[in-house]
């Protein structure tokens, strides 16, 4: 017990002593009060202790954690903050506790107990992050909990084939958190704990960092100096400057060709913040976490550079930099939101940082200077512009001007999801009407549905007394909530083929709808209809040519193969491949109906049902 209140003191003391310029929104009460106009992110609970820590988290007594933290006035945590993150750790370990995830991991099928080496390692090495986010999940969490090896790999092999799996799809947390969960961790050790020096430096964990090296493998290849470079740095922070200059002197007698770290190094010992030209400069690869851990510790910006060679594991160091242009650190947190790295409240939190007037929070948009050139400038605009909004009806139009904004810059989703506590309270009346759809689509998207079916309701009974209300649009409200909250596959179909084709349809318009779209449509249709009312005869869109690319035949056949035979993991792994570079609306139609055939055949936990909506969503139908 007391190493983890140790821990949990040292690690908000590394952010103190070493990141003075990080400051950490609604984590914690008391921030240094010179400090203005600076308002930083949380990382979420979940990133920010591993499920060890959660554990020992939640066995601290109120009494305890003040007695730990008193010694730290620049970080101290409210009581009522305390309250409410025990009781989230709380659900998050009933719900996921060891004994449930070991249950879960044993009642999985042999994903590709019979599959063979040469086609599993060619699969493997061909994965890359698709713009799919149903089939990236299921690829991630298939990573994640599948425990047995194959019968052609001994189980360090298949374990280590996940990790550099996992690291290769720049999935670095949770490549850590599946290194800790294996009992073949020595069989690479040297490999493992290169992976978790990195990630303590990425994150910033420098006591962490610094201990850690300690006890790191003496014999592995020194061949980039990564351990000496790590040492110099550590020696500089802990305030022995002579011996890190004497390490470093070591490390130019190597002839080491690494100018961005002696750059770095000599900004900090001459406490000079200018940003740095990383392009003008050799650097490392394998030492880009590092380079960020000196840049923030030095309050050096950092560049662009980060963000291109690794975005999912340097977005966060980029948002965390409060010395970064502000720009690139919007640019970071947006993709790190896509990538699931970033929660709607922290992001909020970095939107309400951005440095607006008065006056150009009661203009309009377009007074914004290059706020079209610079769409997460303008983004963070017009949320501020409705945080402060006070009235219902004049939020609700400061609303709307944000999610019409967000939806042309494809960022419909995440408006809806930083916004959902803007809404939260709004109860249905007259004045409001003309926005009631809208609220409902809201409400929808972040699973409130309580709320949705309120607002949806509500517009229903205006819909024949209004006609400025959108006929069309309230029932592609009512398909996503349906959709939604459909409780099987059964009903999803049903519910999909009335809306679609049946009864409902009528009101459905589907002679708007582009013939690109409607052949996706189409194709969506005709898999459901196949399995349950042959009988009914769909409306072929003739072409004679079709430029979009097909996979290769080899990856065709494996996931009809796969399919049939249940190796789900093949199946999975190939559909994630065929998705590469490409959105729904950019593949073949038997491409996709190949695959929605697929996973409507392996019933999968919903899988299907999630593609077709993922599907719907991104060509605007719902």
């Amino acid at each position: 017990m007391t190493y983890y209140i140790i821990f949990i003191i040292f690690f908000f003391y590394s952010f103190s002593s070493y990141a003075a310029d990080i400051k950490i929104i609604n984590l914690h009460d008391n921030i240094k009060n010179n400090e203005k106009n600076t308002t930083e992110i949380i990382i979420s609970d979940e990133k920010l202790l591993s499920n060890q820590d959660e554990e020992e988290f939640i066995d601290i007594t109120e009494e305890e954690l003040a007695e730990n933290l008193t010694h730290n006035d620049e970080l101290k945590l409210s009581l009522e903050e305390f309250k409410i993150r025990k009781k989230n750790y709380e659900t998050l370990i009933n719900n996921n506790s060891k004994d449930s995830r070991t249950e879960s991991v044993k009642n999985l099928p042999d994903f590709w107990q019979n599959s063979d080496k040469d086609d599993l390692e060619f699969l493997f090495s061909n994965l890359k992050i698709n713009n799919s986010k149903i089939l990236t999940r299921l690829l991630l969490d298939t990573m994640i909990q599948y425990i047995n090896a194959p019968k052609v790999y001994s189980q360090a092999e298949f374990d280590n084939l996940r990790v550099r799996t996992l690291i290769n799809l720049g999935q670095r947390e949770k490549a850590l958190a599946l290194i800790n969960n294996i009992n073949t961790y020595d069989n690479y050790k040297n490999y493992y704990d290169l992976l978790k020096l990195n990630y303590y430096f990425s994150i910033n964990d420098l006591t962490k960092a610094c201990n850690f090296k300690e006890s790191y493998q003496e014999n592995l290849d020194e061949k980039n100096n990564i351990l000496l470079k790590i040492n110099i740095f550590c020696s500089f922070i802990q305030n022995n400057i002579e011996e890190a200059d004497l390490l470093n002197s070591l490390l130019l007698d190597t002839n080491d060709n690494d100018e961005y770290f002696q750059k770095i190094y000599f900004n900090l010992k001459n406490n000079s913040n200018e940003l740095i030209n990383i392009s003008s400069l050799s650097f490392k690869d394998e030492s880009f976490a590092l380079y960020s851990s000196m840049l923030r510790i030095g309050s050096i910006p950092l560049n662009e550079k980060f963000l291109e060679y690794d975005p999912i594991n340097f977005s966060l160091p980029i948002i965390l930099s409060s010395s970064t242009d502000i720009l690139l650190r919007l640019i970071s947190a947006h993709k790190a939101y896509e990538l699931g790295l970033l929660n709607a409240e922290s992001l909020s939190a970095l939107y309400r940082s951005v440095d607006f007037t008065y006056e150009q929070l009661n203009g309009p948009i377009n007074a914004l200077e290059n706020s079209q050139n610079k769409p997460e400038i303008g983004m963070a605009f017009l949320f501020q512009k409705a945080n402060v909004q006070l009235l219902p009806i004049t939020r609700l139009e400061s609303l709307k001007e944000f999610w019409y904004y967000a939806k042309i810059n494809n960022k419909e989703i995440l408006a809806y999801d930083i916004s959902r506590d803007l809404i939260k309270g709004i109860e249905p009346s007259e004045e409001l009407s003309e926005y009631a759809l809208l609220i409902a689509r809201a409400h929808t998207h972040n699973k409130n549905f309580i709320l949705a079916e309120k607002w949806i309701l509500f517009a229903e009974n205006y819909i024949y007394e209004d006609s400025n209300l959108n006929v069309q649009e309230l029932q592609s409200i009512k398909l996503l909530y349906n959709l939604k909250t459909s409780e099987n596959d059964d009903s999803f179909v049903k519910i999909l083929l009335a809306y679609l084709y049946g009864e409902e349809s009528k009101f459905y318009e589907l002679k708007n709808i582009d013939s690109l779209n409607n052949e996706i449509l189409t194709t969506i249709l005709s898999v459901i209809i196949e399995n349950t009312n042959p009988t009914i005869i769909l409306k072929e869109n003739k072409r004679l040519l079709d430029e979009r690319i097909m996979p290769s035949r080899y990856i065709i056949e494996k996931i009809i193969n796969s399919s049939n035979s249940n190796e789900v993991g093949e199946l999975i792994l190939s559909t994630n491949i065929s998705m590469n570079g490409k959105l729904w609306n950019e593949i073949h139609p038997y491409h996709l109906k190949t695959i929605l055939e697929a996973f409507q055949k392996v019933k999968l936990n919903n899988i299907f049902s999630d593609l077709i909506i993922e599907i719907l969503e991104e060509i605007k139908i719902i």
